[in-house]
């Protein structure tokens, strides 16, 4: 039942990333991976982080430089979860703020399009991501998706 819940938040947040019409975009992907890799073992985040990254770069851009940022990302929260002192939400949290921007700005410099407005769109995609972070951790808690 826990794959089932955890492919249809994969399946919705997919919905949601293919629907989103203002330029300024979440990447709910990266949200799921840094709340999955905060919850679950190390290699199940690793695991997750590769697959959705993968995921959307073949439903998305076909660059493959998702998959490398979601893997990275995974690995340096298995890294460095057990080291710090929070709880499963406020970790998630902290996270989310920390690696989007950096998230997008390593995009950008991999996709080669550094524009005049790059950090303004960190900032705006930061802050999405922090607002869908808290649904997701109230649907996290309420339909116990990670297990608890």
């Amino acid at each position: 039942m826990k794959i089932l819940k955890l492919i249809l938040l994969v399946v919705v947040a997919i919905l949601i990333e293919s629907l989103w019409s203002f330029s300024n975009r979440p990447d709910l992907f990266l949200v799921l991976v840094i709340s999955y890799s905060v919850w679950q073992a190390t290699e199940g985040g690793v695991v997750f982080g590769f697959c959705l990254g993968f995921i959307q770069d073949i439903l998305f851009s076909l660059n493959f430089f998702n998959t490398l940022i979601k893997t990275a990302v995974a690995i340096v929260i298995a890294l460095i979860k057990d080291k710090l002192i929070l709880n499963f939400e406020k970790l998630t949290l902290v996270l989310v703020l920390v690696i989007s921007p950096i998230a997008i700005l390593f995009k950008a410099l991999l996709n080669q399009t550094i524009c005049p407005d790059l950090l303004l769109t960190a900032v705006i995609g930061s802050v999405l991501n922090l607002v869908f972070a808290l649904i997701l951790i109230w649907i996290v808690r309420k339909f116990e998706i990670y297990g608890q």
